[in-house]
């Protein structure tokens, strides 16, 4: 099955604020929501990519090709356009995107953004095992095995469950079994340290 979707956009949001350049962002925060502690950081279109929105997305089932082509179209790196495929015996789903790995790499964005798609992709499409990223002369592969295995704070991301809903025992709202305040802890405030990201795709990925 072929998903074939390409486009380009720009962002402008009121409410978020990002410098693709150097990963710097701002959130108006209208609603108090956060504190200095717990306020996201992103390089993200947190509008569209953040974890509140792609809860629509959430499935049970790789193989709803409707589905995966719009959670991918609102992940970052969608920007530069994609085509997917899946394989329902294997349960792996193969994306290409239109660019250049190393080109967009720049502040480690690319990298970035193949550890956040990753984490949302198993933890919004319930028996995916595996996803493989491509691009022009590059390619990179990762199994929820290893995601449960490394990443840290996973657990604590997925410790909700469907009858929870609302709430999680160990604080934080939880919504189809995903503890949203955790994915802010574990995924947004960890995405721009440089540091973590390259001990983490190192861990994650093979080529």
């Amino acid at each position: 099955m072929h998903f074939r979707h390409g486009f380009a956009y720009t962002v402008y949001h009121f409410y978020h604020r990002c410098d693709y350049r150097t990963g710097d962002c701002s959130i108006i925060d209208t609603e108090d929501r956060y504190t200095a502690e717990t306020v996201p950081i992103t390089p993200f279109n947190r509008e569209k990519s953040g974890i509140d929105n792609l809860l629509q997305y959430k499935s049970s089932y790789i193989g709803d090709n409707s589905n995966d082509g719009n959670l991918l179209s609102s992940l970052p790196l969608a920007e530069y356009g994609f085509v997917f495929e899946i394989d329902p015996d294997s349960r792996e789903l193969t994306v290409d995107y239109h660019a250049t790995y190393w080109y967009l790499n720049d502040n480690l964005y690319a990298d970035k953004s193949l550890i956040y798609n990753s984490i949302c992709i198993f933890l919004l499409i319930d028996n995916a095992e595996s996803v493989t990223y491509n691009f022009s002369g590059d390619s990179w592969h990762i199994t929820r095995d290893r995601l449960e295995t490394y990443y840290p704070g996973y657990a604590d991301i997925r410790s909700g469950s469907s009858s929870d809903e609302g709430s999680a025992t160990d604080g934080g709202s939880t919504t189809g079994g995903i503890n949203t305040e955790k994915f802010n802890q574990y995924v947004e405030q960890k995405i721009n340290d440089s540091e973590f990201i390259a001990e983490q795709f190192d861990l994650l990925f093979e080529s």
